[in-house]
């Protein structure tokens, strides 16, 4: 399991928290930090299409994919939503 985003983000945090306190193992990749990985956004906007992926809250270009993105196999998850979370 992978999840994407930027570390200091507040929606972050609660995704963060909600893996650790099911003590599911991911890794991290900051994308703010590190960029995103080539070919990503492509294969991202093919699964869920490119407006999930929009970021409408964030006001700097570096914010403009919302967060975090969780790759868990098959499952592409944008946002974090508990409920989503709950099925992995």
């Amino acid at each position: 399991m992978k999840i994407y985003g930027i570390r200091n983000c507040d929606t972050m945090k609660k995704a963060f928290a909600f893996l650790e306190a099911k003590k599911v193992a991911y890794d991290f990749h900051d994308y703010k930090k590190d960029g995103v990985p080539p070919g990503k956004l492509k294969e991202w906007a093919k699964r869920v299409g490119w407006e999930r992926l929009v970021n409408t809250r964030g006001p700097k270009n570096a914010s403009a994919i919302k967060r975090p993105v969780l790759e868990a196999g098959a499952k592409l998850l944008v946002g974090f939503e508990p409920a989503q979370y709950e099925k992995l």
